[in-house]
């Protein structure tokens, strides 16, 4: 037996409690998909119901260029002859796909509003950066630091509180920079008591001020 069979696992691992309490643990605001969420082609037929359709999932080893991003497109939806049902393409805003889709394949393109909204407010974002970033500095220290994680659970407890880790960001979206934010607003005390029982003046201070703008 193969590394590959000895390890490969069945699609329902998703579904597995203990799995689902590990992904939980490794971060709290990521979503498992199950049966009932896929990454899928939607449309709606003509009593309006939505119907989804996996076309194919498969490996992409060329270079992400235009031409090649195109080619697979044309690629899946000639083998399933809908070339002529082809209204618009849904993408994120990336230049190499839209390139691919409007100009290369001439189909109509509509941008992804999750991802335009995450452009916007990233760049909105950017108006707190610096407090952003003694978070995130702070984040790193626990994370790497086992007595301080340590301690930071233990305090949890001491308040009778069930203790919750500290959430880091996903630079790439914004409300995983609020997940890390809220929870470390949240937990603004016990990092507090943390920091000074454990004398970490190496690392930066976050000013009352500074606490309500971030609240």
């Amino acid at each position: 037996m193969d590394l590959f069979t000895k390890y490969m696992q069945p699609f329902t691992i998703v579904e597995n409690q203990g799995f689902r309490n590990f992904v939980q643990m490794l971060n709290p605001s990521y979503q498992l998909p199950s049966r009932s969420r896929k990454y899928v082609f939607h449309f709606v037929n003509e009593d309006f119901p939505e119907k989804s359709v996996l076309l194919e999932c498969c490996s992409f080893p060329e270079a992400h260029t235009s031409t090649n991003l195109a080619a697979e497109l044309n690629r899946i939806v000639t083998m399933w002859g809908l070339e002529s049902k082809i209204l618009l393409a849904v993408s994120d805003n990336a230049a190499n796909i839209k390139k691919a889709i409007k100009e290369d394949l001439g189909w109509k393109h509509f941008g992804c509003y999750a991802h335009t909204i995450n452009l916007i407010l990233q760049d909105g974002i950017k108006v707190v950066s610096p407090i952003v970033t003694k978070v995130r500095t702070l984040l790193a220290h626990f994370k790497r630091s086992t007595n301080a994680s340590n301690k930071l659970m233990e305090v949890q407890r001491q308040a009778g509180k069930e203790p919750k880790i500290l959430i880091q960001d996903v630079v790439t979206r914004w409300n995983y920079t609020f997940y890390m934010l809220d929870r470390i607003l949240e937990l603004e005390e016990e990092v507090r008591t943390i920091m000074a029982l454990l004398n970490m003046n190496n690392l930066p201070s976050i000013s009352v001020e500074e606490w309500g703008l971030l609240q």
